[in-house]
């Protein structure tokens, strides 16, 4: 299978050598002007497949992308959820974040329990129960999810 910007590279060398037929067929100059706004546009279109593979070309290891934290929280909460629903698991999902940029990653209320989550890729950093939510929520438990403690947390 072709890479897209294999594709994009194709398709734009077959465009430019039928410009450049057709310009040495016809030496008609308004031909030749009704042509350039269309390789123009297509070579926008490169660009724009160019920009569009870009994620997918970034094979360096995931310590190394940009990104990673919020990818590890999109991956683990959807995973929660998913578990949560095939378990049949009755359990309310929420986020919370303050106007001063305190936040929680994570909220599960089941069972009369709430219990919040942050969740961390990098497992050496320090995780830090936010005052203003435990203020907010006295008796809610905090629990940090990284990838040494990631299954135990699908329950």
């Amino acid at each position: 299978m072709i890479p897209l910007e294999g594709i994009s590279l194709i398709l734009l060398l077959i465009l430019i050598a039928a410009v450049n037929f057709l310009a040495k067929v016809t030496s008609n100059l308004a031909t030749m002007a009704t042509l350039l706004p269309v390789l123009a546009s297509l070579v926008l279109i490169r660009q724009v497949l160019d920009r569009l593979s870009e994620p997918y070309l970034n094979m360096n290891p995931i310590e190394n992308r940009d990104g990673t934290g919020k990818k590890w929280e999109n991956y683990t909460v959807s995973e929660k959820v998913k578990f949560q629903k095939y378990s049949k698991v009755l359990v309310c999902n929420y986020f919370w974040r303050t106007c001063d940029q305190q936040e929680i990653d994570g909220i599960e209320y089941r069972g009369g329990k709430l219990t919040a989550y942050e969740f961390k890729w990098n497992t050496k950093r320090k995780a830090k129960f936010p005052k203003a939510f435990a203020d907010a929520y006295p008796g809610s438990e905090f629990e940090v999810i990284n990838s040494d403690n990631y299954y135990d947390c699908l329950s």
